[in-house]
């Protein structure tokens, strides 16, 4: 079921959201995408979504596989960076492109053995050879690309690298001698990536002054919740 916006869930989330969005307002692209989020209560997908449209979509079993906030912040940036650097429609046009080409492999057989037979099984190992050996690794490589851009935007809205990236010490993907199957990088593979970019994403973390922004954010919920007591 979608959780409506008064659900706690929804609120971390949107709230996670709308930090990565103000905290990076030297981007115009990430200004000029009518973001919507959606979020579904479902524990046992751990699972997050984004939509060229702008969408994004997060079970609640991605929320529950986050040990802090900082995790949480670094998996809706990588979804963002999804939607900014336009991985759905490379990913569509990847896709028309390789299937242009199988038609022309399989007319081909079909031309030199006339056989309905031969052409549906060559048909399906074309879809699995080139599944393997050009849609998963360019699909891999998007999602390099998404946790690179995805940790810069999570640094700069204050959500701390060290403790983000420690997410794909403990996600459940796929093992390394099953990467070549998945769409997706393995945790090695991507922890190693982002470990190698800690330093740059550290300087953009300090620049941003996130202590200060903090503790002054301490302060605020402090005073709200003196006086929510007081009034009690």
């Amino acid at each position: 079921a979608i959780l409506p916006a008064s659900h706690p869930d929804y609120q971390l989330v949107l709230t996670t959201l709308s930090n990565v969005l103000h905290s990076n307002i030297w981007s115009e692209d990430i200004h000029h995408i009518p973001w919507r989020l959606i979020v579904v209560d479902n524990d046992e997908q751990v699972n997050a979504i984004s939509l060229p449209t702008g969408d994004i979509i997060v079970f609640s079993g991605m929320i529950r596989a986050c040990y802090n906030n900082d995790e949480l912040g670094l998996i809706i940036s990588h979804e963002m960076a999804h939607v900014i650097l336009d991985h759905g429609v490379e990913m569509l046009s990847h896709t028309g492109l390789v299937s242009f080409f199988g038609l022309f492999f399989i007319a081909a057989i079909w031309y030199i053995i006339p056989s309905d037979i031969i052409s549906f099984f060559m048909h399906q190992l074309f879809n699995g050879t080139t599944t393997i050996l050009l849609q998963n690794p360019y699909s891999r490589q998007l999602e390099h690309e998404a946790d690179q851009v995805g940790l810069m935007l999570a640094s700069n809205a204050c959500y701390n690298p060290d403790n983000a990236i420690k997410i794909w010490k403990h996600f459940p993907t796929p093992n390394i001698e099953d990467e070549y199957l998945s769409t997706h990088p393995c945790n090695e593979k991507r922890l190693a990536l982002l470990t190698h970019l800690l330093p740059i994403a550290k300087e953009l973390y300090e620049s941003s002054q996130c202590d200060i922004t903090w503790k002054n954010e301490i302060k605020r919920f402090t005073k709200l919740a003196k006086k929510w007591l007081q009034g009690n």
